[in-house]
C-alpha cells in the first residue's frame, strides 16, 4: 500500500456527528482563533496560541504530508459547519503497517462535547480496515481515556 492508495484526495472521514477532511492553509486564520487560548497549549508539545506559531504548525504539517510523514485533517462538526479542530494520522510507516494517531486538539468550546469520541471512531474506521497498528500520541495526557470511550479491543494498540 502506498500514501496515495492510503490517503486519496478525496479522502474524507465522518461520523454522524463530524467530518474530517485534509487540513488546507485557508484554515489556518480559523485554527489561529481556535487555539488563542494558552491553557489549551497546557499538555501539549507546543504552545500555540499565538497567530505566528500555528501558522507555523498548520504549515510544518502540510509539509510533512507532502513528505508523505503525516496526513493532517481539519475536524468540522456535521450541524454548525463550524471548524472545531485538527487531529493527524503521523510517523506514517507503510513497510511496518504502523501509523500514530495524535497532534490533536479541540477549541476550548468543542471540548467535552463527545466530538473527540467521533473523531476517534472515524480513525478506527479509516484504519482498521488498511491492517495499520495503532500507537495513539503519548503527549496529550487530557485523552488517555478515550480509546476505551470507543470500545476499542487494547491489542490494537501493540504490535
Amino acid at each position: 500500500m502506498d500514501f496515495e492508495k492510503a490517503f486519496p484526495d478525496t479522502l474524507e472521514l465522518e461520523t454522524p456527528r463530524i467530518l474530517m477532511r485534509k487540513i488546507r492553509e485557508e484554515d489556518i486564520p480559523v485554527f489561529q482563533h481556535l487555539g488563542a487560548d494558552r491553557e489549551l497549549w497546557k499538555y501539549f508539545k507546543y504552545d500555540l496560541s499565538s497567530p505566528r506559531k500555528m501558522e507555523w504548525y498548520i504549515r510544518d504539517a502540510l509539509e510533512q504530508k507532502k513528505k508523505r510523514q503525516r496526513m493532517p485533517f481539519t475536524i468540522i462538526d456535521k450541524d454548525t459547519k463550524e471548524i472545531c479542530g485538527t487531529s493527524s494520522f503521523g510517523n506514517i510507516s507503510f513497510e511496518d503497517g504502523r501509523l500514530e494517531i495524535g497532534w490533536s486538539f479541540l477549541g476550548k468550546a468543542f471540548q467535552g462535547t463527545g466530538r473527540a469520541r467521533n473523531y476517534w471512531n472515524s480513525w478506527i474506521l479509516h484504519t482498521a480496515s488498511r491492517r495499520f497498528f495503532h500507537k495513539p500520541s503519548q503527549n496529550d495526557r487530557r485523552m488517555p481515556l478515550t480509546p476505551n470511550k470507543v470500545n476499542w479491543d487494547r491489542r490494537m494498540f501493540l504490535r
